[in-house]
């Protein structure tokens, strides 16, 4: 958490967390033993401090600015935006009773008349795609009502126009398996990788609708196990 949130009582989005030295050691603990680390980062000196001090993934990234975007590229840094999240609470946020203080900085997070988060995030992954910066996938949705939706995700990427359906699948399959350092095994349909394969009814990489609507997945394997088959 390099900087504060949008749906936290007690801080706002710009206030910076983790100092440089903090976050340093976090990095060098998790390397340790082979790991990465993902930082939360919603305003854009917290998301520069973070990079700057080598973790693998900005989430969110919000309110980023082309230099930290340009920075981003020179490391090899990933962008995992969560559009998702931002428009489940914009949509649904008032009749399932999320707080208000959430709803207030979702809505204006950085004030009166400026963009919402939603907006905001979508401007922020225009720009890393714009710059080359690896995009993954991400959801962040944080209740049990927003579960079974998470497609929603690749659709909003492709209804603002900043990536085609092929490339929101591949944001959610093989980019995620290179950020989890498992592209030796998942993310992929190749021999010797594990069988994580969905069956779907109908053409996503030209209609991304089609991943939305669940009774369109016909099979879900993990590992070679079925978890669900409707055919």
């Amino acid at each position: 958490m390099c900087t504060g949130g949008c749906y936290s009582p007690n801080d706002e989005p710009w206030h910076l967390q983790f100092c440089e030295a903090e976050i340093k050691a976090i990095v060098e603990e998790t390397e340790a033993v082979g790991k990465y680390v993902a930082a939360h980062c919603e305003e854009d000196a917290g998301m520069r401090r973070a990079v700057e001090c080598g973790v693998r993934t900005i989430e969110h990234g919000s309110f980023m600015k082309e230099e930290t975007a340009r920075l981003m590229k020179e490391k090899g840094v990933y962008h995992v935006p969560t559009l998702a999240v931002a428009w489940w609470l914009l949509t649904y946020g008032n009749e399932f009773g999320a707080a208000d203080f959430g709803l207030r900085k979702i809505k204006e997070p950085l004030g009166p008349g400026k963009p919402d988060l939603l907006e905001s995030q979508i401007i922020a992954m225009q720009l890393t795609r714009k710059l080359g910066v690896p995009v993954g996938s991400g959801s962040d949705y944080i209740c049990s009502e927003m579960i079974g939706n998470e497609a929603m995700e690749l659709k909003l990427r492709v209804d603002a126009g900043a990536m085609t359906p092929y490339e929101a699948i591949k944001s959610a399959t093989i980019v995620n398996a290179e950020i989890m350092c498992l592209k030796d095994k998942i993310g992929s349909l190749e021999a010797g990788k594990w069988a994580d394969i969905i069956i779907v009814d109908g053409k996503p990489d030209e209609d991304i609708d089609v991943l939305v609507e669940p009774s369109n997945i016909k099979l879900v394997m993990r590992k070679g196990e079925v978890f669900k088959n409707t055919f």
